[in-house]
């Protein structure tokens, strides 16, 4: 259960992340998941989706910050 709004708000902008990597929008997915991180600087499976979609893109070095 999320203790206040800022987690509820990165809990939401983190699945529609998530639902915008099913659709194929990469691009949107990382703007979702860094506003998730926005309101959850220390929000993991944010964190952990930005350094997959980095490094699948080929940006290692960016993969390697977000791990």
């Amino acid at each position: 259960m999320a203790e206040d709004d800022t987690d509820i708000l990165s809990d939401i902008w983190y699945n529609i992340g998530n639902i915008y990597i099913v659709m194929g929008d990469l691009e949107m997915a990382v703007q979702a998941f860094n506003l998730s991180l926005q309101y959850l600087p220390d929000n993991t499976e944010a964190l952990n989706n930005l350094a997959v979609i980095s490094d699948r893109q080929g940006n290692t070095d960016w993969a390697i910050n977000y791990a």
